[in-house]
């Protein structure tokens, strides 16, 4: 009868551990409350390296050649995601020496003062959280379902784009800044 318990309890959670694991990969791939993935890259990210792919194709003809400026170090989420493009400042701060063609300023730069007049739109770029301080009642909803309550703490940027290029991407009906 053990061995029967066993064998059962086993088929069980390697199923569960299956069913889980190819949730992971489909589903909630950009979840913080998957234990393997608790800093994922939100699907933010992606919409905003395209559209700087975009807008970049749009001011000099070739989607990673037009000029971005980051606040921030290169070691960041941000540094990693732009890596493909080709020039590229990372500054401590954005002041009015900059003017690119997009800068990329924490959200609690709400108004940078730029040499340019830019037109920004902020985007979550990270969720994080980690399974700490839960209660039985939510560690059990966040062990079978993967629901938690907040706080799953965001980072979020803003994209500034020049307002020249801008004008130019809203008359295109396929770029949306």
């Amino acid at each position: 009868a053990w061995k029967g318990l066993g064998f059962g309890t086993l088929i069980v959670v390697v199923g569960v551990t299956f069913g889980q694991s190819a949730s992971l990969a489909t589903i909630r791939a950009d979840s913080p409350y998957e234990l393997y993935n608790v800093e994922p890259a939100q699907p933010g990210l992606r919409v905003m390296i395209k559209t700087m792919e975009e807008l970049g194709n749009l001011a000099v003809g070739n989607p990673q050649d037009a000029s971005i400026t980051i606040q921030g170090t290169p070691d960041s989420v941000i540094g990693w995601a732009v890596r493909d493009f080709h020039d590229v400042t990372f500054v401590d701060r954005a002041d009015a020496t900059v003017d690119s063609v997009m800068v990329i300023t924490p959200t609690e730069n709400t108004d940078p003062t730029l040499g340019s007049s830019y037109v920004g739109q902020d985007r979550t770029i990270v969720q994080a959280w980690l399974p700490r301080d839960l209660t039985l009642p939510d560690f059990l909803k966040w062990v079978l379902y993967r629901s938690a309550p907040p706080p799953a703490s965001e980072q979020r940027v803003i994209l500034w784009v020049r307002e020249d290029i801008y004008r130019l991407a809203s008359d295109e009906p396929d770029v949306h800044p």
